[in-house]
């Protein structure tokens, strides 16, 4: 194969790449009902119609995260005890949710 070729075949493997990557992700976001960054916010940052904005109340039975500073930004730290954000999302709503943390 010639140093042409493979620079034309490497291209069209990169490209190929890109498109299927694009493809899942428009997949996926179609579905997304909701989208928290935990970056100093509990903003629903999806693109849904309906916003599922996210608060957080201190109480003697619970109590908010803290943020820290992480590799990009700042990020929820839950203290592993009582930290928890309410939403608004029904469970009644929707026939299956799932939930990814990265």
């Amino acid at each position: 194969m010639s140093r042409k070729q493979l620079l034309i075949t490497k291209f069209i493997m990169i490209y190929i790449t890109f498109v299927f990557n694009y493809l899942a992700f428009a997949s996926s976001s179609d579905s997304l009902i909701a989208y928290y960054s935990f970056d100093d916010t509990l903003i629903d940052e999806s693109n849904s119609v309906t916003r599922y904005d996210g608060n957080c109340t201190e109480t003697e039975k619970s109590s908010c995260p803290n943020y820290v500073i992480s590799l990009f930004n700042n990020a929820a730290n839950f203290d592993g005890t009582k930290d928890f954000i309410k939403t608004s999302i029904k469970r009644e709503q929707f026939n299956n949710i799932s939930i990814c943390l990265r």
